[in-house]
């Protein structure tokens, strides 16, 4: 990553503050990946999709949390239901105690095993900021004192600090979550469509009726 490269993100940033849609979303974070070298582009890929992953973990739980309800509905109503054509058992302590356990368990180890990759992925944005940031440097004070009297004392300061930051930290980490909480959602909906498509479609209205 070059000075000009680093300039040309903000100066796009800039041009485009005023937009909200998706398509500026794009443009932005496409410029920021593109400073990326392959091996950052493949090792951030490698992570994204391991952390993705962990979303399979959070449709067993909620599947559980299902089942546990539809056990608990058989034994108040005295009624025989059925899930995915299995015949759900009378709610009995050792049943309810072994579904509460199983839910709880596999949160806390998703939650575990999330915090893990949040730090894996802190400590591998952490080390492409401090390298470029280097690189920033080396381009601006090992070159001439022309091309040092180019830039202002403040924009050194932020090409080197914060706009590091941002561009990888802030665009590409706030990127990853936006991305892994839709394909939770996606998942999340996609069962709730195999369970009961018209309950799925009547959420679906709803929250659609909340953001537009």
């Amino acid at each position: 990553m070059s000075l000009p490269s680093l300039r040309r993100f903000f100066w796009r940033r800039k041009n485009h503050d005023r937009e909200s849609d998706l398509a500026s979303l794009l443009r932005v974070v496409r410029v920021s990946w593109s400073l990326l070298s392959q091996r950052e582009k493949r090792f951030f890929l490698l992570r994204f999709f391991f952390r993705a992953i962990l979303n399979v973990i959070d449709i067993i739980a909620i599947g559980l949390m299902g089942l546990l309800g539809g056990v608990t509905a058989t034994g108040l109503s005295g009624t025989t239901y059925e899930f995915f054509g299995y015949q759900l058992p009378s709610p009995t302590p050792t049943n309810v105690t072994l579904l509460v356990g199983l839910v709880a368990g596999l949160f806390v180890f998703k939650g575990g095993i999330a915090i893990l990759f949040d730090r894996w992925n802190a400590i591998f944005l952490a080390e492409i900021e401090i390298k470029n940031a280097v690189k920033l440097s080396r381009h601006l004070f090992g070159g001439t004192l022309e091309r040092l009297r180019d830039h202002s004392r403040a924009e050194i300061g932020f090409l080197t600090g914060p706009g590091v930051n941002a561009a990888f930290t802030g665009v590409l980490g706030s990127a990853t979550a936006l991305a892994l909480e839709l394909s939770l959602f996606v998942s999340v909906f996609a069962v709730f469509v195999l369970v009961d498509w018209l309950a799925a479609s009547a959420i679906l209205v709803y929250f659609m009726i909340l953001v537009f």
